[in-house]
């Protein structure tokens, strides 16, 4: 092809028909750009294809996501629930009482509140697109405020959750819990082959429960137990709506 433009290009010089290969050469010119157009075009079309082909991936691995966690939001929230309804109801029998070893099944009930909230985190796809720099290749623009908005929030509520965990329901929840309680493999749900407590615990146990000083620490760590799971609750229910929400506005532009 090159050696046919060349001939034609040699004939015109040697004929003098200058003007003629002014207009040959201008037309050559016009389509060698033609063809760097349409190869441009081409190429251009071809990285849209697979950047769109990404940015589906990307949406279903964060929608998956998403679909993952809600579950174990759900079970979090359930567990809040049972703490808060064991702890006020063993906070009513001792106002009633005034006696915390008379509370029917209080060791087991206590044993309840050594289960912590932990944040569940799945942000697998996130935390890929973030680390590649390809947030952009989510076209749309609210979505793709929205997800980052999520995570963020999400990662913000995470590190409240573990400073409750740790400042609060590990420094000073546990300690009085773990002195005022017989942890037993089945007030844990687990097996146990143990089904008496042996006298001698039992005995400093109630001791313990009806000593002024540890019925004051016992109360003040039932009712913190309470508010962290409060909180912890209200923070859980305010992160599952924002997914739901999200998991629609996601599946929305896959459609």
């Amino acid at each position: 092809m090159i050696k046919f433009f060349r001939k034609i290009r040699q004939k015109l010089l040697s004929e003098n028909k200058f003007s003629k290969y002014l207009v040959y050469a201008i037309g050559e010119i016009v389509l060698v750009v033609i063809g760097i157009l349409i190869a441009l075009g081409i190429n251009n079309w071809n990285s849209e294809r697979i950047n769109t082909a990404r940015e589906k991936d990307y949406l279903i691995g964060i929608k998956n996501d998403l679909e993952k966690q809600i579950p174990l939001f759900n079970s979090l929230v359930k567990r809040c629930d049972s703490i808060l309804i064991v702890g006020n109801n063993i906070l009513n029998d001792y106002k009633s009482i005034q006696d915390f070893s008379l509370i029917n099944d209080l060791n087991k009930k206590l044993s309840l509140f050594f289960y912590a909230e932990n944040f569940p985190e799945i942000s697998t796809t996130f935390d890929e697109l973030k680390s590649t720099g390809q947030i952009n290749l989510i076209k749309n623009k609210s979505v793709r405020t929205k997800i980052i908005s999520y995570y963020q929030n999400a990662n913000e509520r995470q590190v409240d959750m573990r400073f409750i965990l740790s400042d609060i329901v590990y420094s000073h929840i546990y300690p009085t819990l773990k002195s005022s309680t017989i942890i037993t493999q089945e007030n844990l749900s687990l097996n146990n082959n143990i089904n008496d407590l042996p006298g001698k615990l039992q005995s400093v146990l109630k001791m313990k429960l009806t000593d002024s000083d540890n019925e004051l620490e016992l109360f003040n760590a039932i009712n913190l137990r309470i508010k962290a799971a409060l909180v912890n609750q209200s923070v859980l229910l305010n992160v599952k709506d924002e997914a739901v929400q999200l998991i629609d506005e996601i599946g929305k532009e896959l459609n």
